[in-house]
C-alpha cells in the first residue's frame, strides 16, 4: 500500500512538472509569435 501511495505520488510531480513545462512553451511561442500580447497573455494566466 506505501509503495502505491508513493507511486501515485511520483505520477502527480511528474504530471505538475510536464503540465508547467508545456504551459511555459505555450508561453514562449505565444511571446514568439504576438509580441504584443504577451503582457495580455501572461496576465491572463497568472
Amino acid at each position: 500500500m506505501e509503495k502505491e501511495i508513493r507511486k501515485y505520488k511520483t505520477y502527480m510531480t511528474v504530471v505538475k512538472v510536464g503540465t508547467l513545462a508545456i504551459a511555459s512553451l505555450v508561453l514562449f511561442a505565444a511571446a514568439t509569435i504576438l509580441p504584443t500580447n504577451t503582457a495580455t497573455i501572461g496576465y491572463g494566466i497568472f
